[in-house]
C-alpha cells in the first residue's frame, strides 16, 4: 500500500511539473528564500492528496472488486504499468523546460509573482 502510494504520488509530480514548474519560477525571488518553501509545500500537498485518496479502505476494496474479474486485468503486461512514471518524466520535465525556455524567459516572468505579492 505505501509503495503505491509513492509510486501514484511521484507520477502526478511529474505530470503536474508543468503547471507547477511555471508557477514556481514566477514567485522566485531574488534571495531564494522561498524557492525550497514552494517546492516543500508541492510535495507535501501531492503525497497528501495522495496518502488521502488511497487510504480509504471502502474505495481500495472497490477498485480491487471491480478488477478481480476484468478481462484487461490478464491483458495489461506488467512493463506497461513501470513505464508509466519514465513517460510522466519525460512529460513534466521536458514539458517545463520548454515552458521556461520559449516563455517564462524571454517575457522576463521570473520572480513576477513575487514581486507582485511581496510589495
Amino acid at each position: 500500500m505505501f509503495c503505491s502510494i509513492l509510486y501514484v504520488a511521484s507520477i502526478l509530480l511529474f505530470v503536474f511539473l508543468l503547471v507547477f514548474g511555471s508557477i514556481a519560477e514566477m514567485l522566485r525571488d531574488r534571495q531564494g528564500n522561498i524557492n525550497g518553501l514552494v517546492f516543500v509545500a508541492y510535495f507535501a500537498v501531492i503525497l497528501l492528496y495522495v496518502a488521502i485518496r488511497y487510504l480509504k479502505k471502502g474505495r481500495v476494496l472497490h477498485i480491487l472488486e471491480c478488477f478481480q474479474r476484468n478481462k484487461y486485468d490478464e491483458l495489461m503486461p506488467t512493463w506497461l504499468l513501470f513505464m508509466i512514471l519514465p513517460v510522466s518524466m519525460v512529460i513534466g520535465i521536458g514539458g517545463f523546460a520548454l515552458l521556461s525556455v520559449f516563455i517564462i524567459q524571454p517575457y522576463g516572468l521570473k520572480g513576477f509573482l513575487c514581486n507582485i505579492l511581496c510589495l
